[in-house]
């Protein structure tokens, strides 16, 4: 305690000596810094100890998964995600550790990270297709290869609503998991709307012939489904993952193929060549 020169308690603390002025400027910086580098020492660390961004200001300090952001007296951290970026000052958010009041997403796109199938698919129709080549005379070899292209049709529709986008992108070729067969959603996706994209084909044996004493046309007749399929589809907003339940609709070639051959002249039993 401290006493005055009477001897009674005095209310008042007396400084060092050394803290008299023009040095007691020099002591309170002196206790500014000792705070300021036990604030630092102590700074939260926002990624659970496996580390990440590390920034800080004079008085706080933060370890983030996304983005640190900091101003003359805050530090805080953007959720995960490229398309979050820090504002120029600490909004007052509840946690400094998502703060997204206090940083911006400059990608406001849903794009979707996986595709689940919720039942069985279902066929809405059958039909064939045939992949066959024009064969003039003489030719040798002539016909469908093990490998080929052929045009798909897809759509995915999904109830609408005032919180849900109206489409869909995808950053990369997306697997309709849980089905027997290969469904694939690329690219982007308007709710309903049809589209159509190339695919390879690739067959264990090709369809050709050889020396082919007229024109003849090669068929080679895939056989079609068109499957409806219920999917629940996952998609990412501004680093928020959210679900939305769905029907994707796409025409599958179910490996049923038919090789035959006819010449090209003779009406009704082939396509003139």
């Amino acid at each position: 305690s401290v006493t005055s020169s009477a001897g009674r308690p005095s209310d008042s603390l007396s400084l060092p000596a050394s803290c008299h002025r023009p040095a007691i400027m020099s002591c309170l910086r002196l206790l500014v810094n000792l705070c300021l580098v036990s604030g630092v020492v102590r700074g939260d660390d926002c990624t659970g100890g496996v580390g990440g961004n590390r920034c800080g200001s004079w008085f706080s300090h933060m370890t983030c998964l996304g983005n640190c952001c900091h101003d003359d007296f805050n530090a805080w951290c953007c959720p995960p995600g490229d398309e979050w970026v820090c504002q120029g000052t600490f909004n007052h958010d509840t946690s400094h550790c998502k703060a997204t009041k206090s940083c911006s997403c400059t990608d406001n796109t849903p794009y979707l990270v996986r595709s689940v199938a919720t039942g069985p698919p279902q066929v809405a129709s059958h039909s064939e297709m045939d992949f066959g080549a024009c064969c003039p005379p003489k030719a040798s070899g002539c016909g469908v290869g093990t490998s080929f292209t052929w045009t798909n049709q897809q759509s995915v529709t999904w109830k609408a609503s005032v919180s849900l986008t109206n489409s869909f992108t995808l950053k990369q070729s997306l697997l309709v998991e849980g089905l027997e067969y290969t469904i694939t959603l690329t690219t982007s996706y308007e709710n309903g709307q049809t589209k159509s994209k190339s695919e390879a084909v690739q067959l264990a044996h090709s369809c050709k012939q050889d020396l082919f004493t007229e024109g003849t046309y090669v068929s080679q007749l895939g056989h079609v489904s068109v499957l409806e399929v219920p999917v629940k589809l996952y998609y990412k907003r501004c680093g928020v993952q959210s679900e939305v339940a769905s029907t994707v609709k796409s025409h599958v070639l179910d490996g049923g193929f038919d090789c035959n051959s006819a010449p090209s002249a003779q009406e009704g039993s082939a396509p003139a060549c």
